[in-house]
């Protein structure tokens, strides 16, 4: 690992504005230099020594929102020092400073990198922005991701996931820079922490750190802080000590301890309660229970009842009464007690339109209403409702659907009337564009006011024709000399459609009308609901002046045909061609000979029927090619 020099401040330095992580491993160092010579670089700024199998290093290419690359580190990074990954194709300068040689530098200027703490699964530090693909590269103070050096400024102490503070936090040097790797000047980011803290406790006292005092003193105690260094704490500490007393007393049937103990029989007893340190007053009570007597009843009353000794109790419980007995000790009367009273209850509620009350009642006007219902008990319950009543919206939709319409067909349907809607066919937005699919179709949509309340309108019922599927094939009539008669047009399906194009005339095609270019030939079947639905091919139509025969292909080889965009083009003896867009355009122009030993590949051609004619062997060929990407 290489050493670097470190600022260590003697003072508490306060997080940074804007940082999430602790203190942790974060990236020093990004170099992007030309070719291969690029370089990522990471920096221990803590006070301990960091085992790297923790941390994995990850690459994001072209905006992916999950990695590309990673790097597991292996090893241990002192306090200070960093570790530098380079690309193994590097300059001299970067292998000289590199602890590893890995895939991970194969970053260009828009590749997010990302350094994560594997036993949380942490993002702790990144470059760039995950997700997202901004092109070339993200600006970078004067500079930029890409083409750039760029170093952590020496006043950042931690790593920062918010790339959109993250990155004003770099010093920018020219592209190929390697002066800075392998070293980094940081302030550190580990200084102690003080407190002061005064307990009180009974008898002894466990501080933080697990030391046992007994004694009342002021003591210094060291624990870590969430920095992971020392928090000293001065603890001024009161240790107060146990009391004891005792006393006898009398009781008739039970007795209740000073800590809420509940004897029954005669005896000596221990009770605990605080003394006025509060540390614990350990009582000796000598106890004497005189048994007293007992009896039971049950009573049922409305809103109160009075016992025999006088209590009133306005509460369904079991009761214990006291009277005197014959023998002066007290009679216990245990009275299982049922009152049954009206209760009262107020909330307040809002509704749309109308609000159902909890006796069944119905109210659709704002007010304060009164509700009665049996509570449990029977009684009556008196509720006092607070009743806001919202005004349902009146949800309308704009635009027509026709009764009957065509497949692909397009329609447009507004909602008024409320703040926002929901369609059926998950669309939010007020304006419903339709795009019609085949079927019996129909829209719905749900408007919601601002208080929340909603209408529902349902849209006009359509019945949407399928167009009928149509093909042509021109075959060996998609190439022909100007000077040809008139032909047949190939096959189509389905029989019965029209036919039309420059040189057609019914179901015929006449080179000499349509003249030398490519031509467009339309097929168009009127289907079912009236709906219409076409289908096109090219013909190419040249001028042949001069020449021997034409010949469609003449053993001319092209291929894969059709093409996503890439064709090959073939013939054993030297040729000449050119390569004609749907418009009749020259646009390329070929030539095979032993030098290319007569083979030709081009790409890069939009969607689209193409044409290539030439000369071979005193022959005229042409032939049709067809891109579909």
């Amino acid at each position: 690992m290489k050493k670097h020099i470190t600022f260590y401040l003697l003072m508490l330095i306060a997080p940074l504005a804007g940082f999430s992580q602790a203190c942790d491993l974060f990236f020093s160092e990004y170099l992007e230099g030309a070719s291969n010579n690029k370089a990522i670089e990471i920096y221990n700024p803590t006070s301990s020594t960091i085992n790297l199998t923790d941390y994995i290093m990850f690459r994001y290419n072209n905006g992916s929102p999950i990695p590309t690359d990673s790097l597991y580190m292996q090893g241990t990074l002192a306090p200070g020092a960093v570790y530098v990954a380079g690309n193994p194709s590097a300059v001299a300068g970067i292998l000289a400073v590199s602890d590893t040689l890995h895939t991970i530098t194969f970053f260009n200027g828009d590749d997010a990198m990302a350094l994560c703490y594997k036993p949380t699964r942490t993002m702790i530090d990144v470059v760039g922005l995950i997700g997202n693909d901004p092109g070339t590269n993200w600006p970078v103070g004067t500079g930029a991701t890409s083409e750039f050096t760029l170093v952590r400024m020496a006043g950042v102490t931690y790593g920062n996931t918010n790339w959109a503070t993250g990155a004003t936090e770099w010093d920018v040097y020219p592209q190929n820079t390697t002066t800075f790797l392998g070293n980094h000047t940081s302030l550190g980011c580990c200084p102690a922490t003080t407190a002061t803290i005064s307990p009180i406790a009974c008898g002894t006292y466990t501080s933080p750190s697990g030391n046992v005092w007994t004694v009342s003193n002021t003591y210094n105690d060291t624990i870590p802080n969430v920095a992971g260094c020392d928090s000293i704490i001065t603890i001024n500490l009161t240790v107060l000590a146990a009391t004891a007393n005792s006393f006898s007393v009398t009781a008739c049937g039970m007795y209740t301890s000073p800590s809420g103990n509940v004897w029954t029989v005669s005896n000596t007893y221990n009770d605990t309660i605080p003394n006025v340190a509060g540390c614990d007053s350990v009582i000796t009570i000598d106890l004497t229970i005189n048994a007293p007597t007992a009896n039971s009843f049950s009573a049922t009353a409305c809103g109160s009842y009075t016992s025999p000794s006088g209590n009133v109790w306005t509460v369904s419980n079991t009761y214990n009464d006291t009277i005197p007995n014959a023998v002066g000790c007290d009679s216990i009367i245990t009275i299982n007690l049922t009152i049954n009273d009206p209760t009262a209850n107020s909330f307040s509620v809002t509704a749309c339109g109308s609000y159902t009350s909890p006796s069944g009642n119905v109210w659709t006007v704002s007010n304060t209403y009164n509700d009665t219902i049996p509570n449990a008990a029977g009684c009556d319950s008196v509720i006092t409702i607070n009743l806001t009543i919202n005004t349902l919206p009146s949800v309308t939709v704009s635009g027509s659907l026709a009764s009957n319409e065509c497949e692909g067909s397009i329609d447009t349907l507004i909602a008024n009337g409320a703040l926002t809607y929901l369609w059926n066919t998950t669309e939010t937005n007020d304006t419903l564009i339709i795009t019609h699919a085949p079927g019996v179709l129909s829209w719905e949509v749900v408007g919601t006011d601002v208080n929340g309340c909603t209408d529902t309108i349902m849209a006009t019922v359509v019945n949407v024709y399928p167009l009928d599927p149509v093909s042509i094939d021109l075959g060996v009539i998609d190439s022909l000399c100007v000077n040809n008669s008139l032909v047949a047009l190939a096959t189509s399906s389905p029989a019965g459609g029209t036919w039309s194009g420059t040189g057609v005339t019914g179901s015929d095609f006449d080179p000499a009308i349509a003249g030398i270019g490519v031509h467009t030939i339309v097929y168009t079947i009127i289907g079912t609901g009236n709906c219409t639905n076409t289908a096109t091919d090219s013909i190419f139509v040249s001028g042949c002046i001069g020449l021997e025969d034409y010949k469609a292909n003449a053993n001319l080889v092209v291929f894969p045909n059709p093409s996503t965009g890439n064709f090959t083009l073939h013939y054993n003896n030297d040729a000449s061609f050119v390569l004609i867009n749907e418009f009749g355009q020259s646009i390329q122009h070929i030539l095979l000979n032993a030098a290319n030993n007569y083979s030709y590949t081009f790409s890069n051609l939009d969607n689209g029927i193409y044409f290539i004619t030439g000369m071979m062997n005193g022959h005229f060929v042409t032939q049709k090619i067809v891109i579909t990407k």
